[in-house]
C-alpha cells in the first residue's frame, strides 16, 4: 500500500470516529446503527465493513487509540514517578470530551481495568503499596485503590475536570497512601 493509501486509510478512520463520538453524545451505541454512523461520516456501508465488523470495534479502536496517547505522554521526557499521575490526569483534562464518552459508554467492562493497569499505573501502585504485608493484601488493595481511582477520575471528568489539577492529584495520592497505611 502507498503513502497516500495510508493517508487515506487514516482518514477514513477518523472521519468514522469522529462521526461515533458527534452520535454518542445524543444516544448509546445501541441505538445507532451502522447505516446511520456511515450517513453521518459520509463514508459508504461497505468502506466501514472493509475495517471493522462493528460498532463495537470501532469503539474498541477508539479505546485503544486513547490508552497508546497515555502512554506516549507518559513516556515523553522524563516519566518520573511524581509526574505519572499528573500526565495522566493532564492528557485526560485535555481530551475530556473523548474521555466522557469512554468512561460513560459502558461497553467494555474491561476499559477501566485497561486503562487502570497500564504499567505506568501499575508502578505508582507497586510502590504507594511497597510497605503492605502480604501477596494477597497488596492485590486486594490494589483492586480496591484502581477501581477507587477510576471512579474518582470518571467523576471530575463528568464534571467537566472543575476541581484544579493538581488538587486532584493530591487527592488521589492521599487516598492511595491512606489505603496503603491502613493495609499494615
Amino acid at each position: 500500500m502507498n503513502h497516500k493509501d495510508n493517508r487515506r486509510v487514516k482518514l477514513t478512520k477518523q472521519l468514522l470516529k469522529d462521526s461515533l463520538c458527534e452520535l454518542l453524545e445524543q444516544e448509546s451505541i445501541h441505538e445507532i446503527s451502522v447505516r446511520t454512523l456511515c450517513e453521518n461520516a459520509d463514508v459508504n456501508r461497505s468502506t466501514f465493513y472493509k475495517y471493522y465488523d462493528s460498532l463495537y470495534d470501532l469503539l474498541k479502536e477508539m479505546e485503544d487509540d486513547f490508552l497508546e496517547e497515555i502512554e506516549k505522554s507518559l513516556s515523553a521526557g522524563n516519566a518520573e514517578v511524581t509526574n505519572r499521575l499528573p500526565r495522566i490526569l493532564c492528557y485526560i483534562s485535555s481530551n475530556v470530551k473523548m474521555c466522557k464518552l469512554l468512561l460513560n459508554s459502558n461497553i467494555d467492562p474491561d476499559f477501566p481495568k485497561r486503562l487502570l493497569n497500564l504499567p505506568a499505573i501499575m508502578q505508582n501502585m507497586n510502590e504507594i503499596t511497597s510497605v503492605a504485608d502480604g501477596s494477597y493484601e497488596i492485590s486486594y488493595l490494589h483492586d480496591f485503590m484502581l477501581h477507587g481511582g477510576y471512579q474518582m477520575i470518571k467523576r471530575w471528568v463528568n464534571e467537566d475536570c472543575k476541581i484544579p489539577l493538581e488538587k486532584m492529584v493530591l487527592m488521589l495520592e492521599n487516598v492511595f497512601r491512606k489505603l496503603a497505611l491502613i493495609s499494615l
